[in-house]
């Protein structure tokens, strides 16, 4: 899974813009897979995206 990361500069800098936001957003969402998990959390069923997130992991 170490291998599949985000790298760690990518979610400093996402740390940054939250510590330092002046209006912070309540989650702030690293790289494309986590908007595509995100969305896909919103239109499909839980067991359904469950199914789908643990494949995704090999699992």
């Amino acid at each position: 899974m170490a291998s599949k990361g985000i790298p760690a500069d990518i979610v400093a800098r996402a740390v940054v813009r939250a510590l330092t936001a002046r209006h912070p957003k309540t989650r702030y969402l690293v790289e494309q897979d986590a908007k595509i998990y995100a969305m896909l959390k919103h239109l499909l069923p839980d067991k359904l995206y469950e199914r789908v997130v643990l494949h995704s992991m090999g699992l």
